[in-house]
């Protein structure tokens, strides 16, 4: 088992938890995947963090039908992770947050302050790119969130 697998049994044991539908789907090539340590860690985390505030989405509305989709995959050769949901809207509060601190739990930390590291600092580190997209009128997926990483 792969650190990216423990941590997708780890994500779908949290939503199971919150009574949210996961579903993850990788279709890059294993050989894109990050194999360095360091940069396999920032990989994981960024794929924890945009999993962990796609489950916040969900904590102020009641919702049976909650899911969250997780796809990592490659566009052009380009390595990316995209988490879509079906979650309330982003509204500015939110976005301000996104990669400020750690979206994970205090309890499921350890103790540790850092844990994982804030996908800003690794968006600047890694040269990724952040996309945020809505969809307002679409009830099955309300919005979705892609870093992109370059090779």
């Amino acid at each position: 088992m792969t650190a990216i697998d423990a941590v997708l049994l780890y994500l779908n044991d949290r939503a199971d938890s919150l009574r949210i539908k996961f579903q993850a789907e990788i279709t890059a090539a294993p050989e894109s995947i990050p194999e360095k340590a360091g940069e396999r860690c920032e990989f994981i985390a960024v794929l924890a963090d945009l999993c962990e505030y796609s489950f916040s989405s969900f904590a102020s509305i009641d919702s049976n039908n909650a899911a969250v989709w997780v796809n990592v995959g490659q566009d052009n050769d380009r390595l990316f992770i995209e988490v879509s949901d079906n979650g309330k809207q982003f509204n500015m509060k939110d976005l301000k947050k996104i990669g400020k601190k750690s979206s994970v739990p205090a309890e499921d930390r350890n103790g540790e302050k850092d844990y994982p590291l804030p996908l800003f600092r690794i968006l600047r580190h890694s040269g990724a790119i952040l996309s945020v997209n809505e969809f307002p009128k679409n009830e099955n997926c309300t919005k979705s969130v892609r870093v992109t990483f370059h090779n």
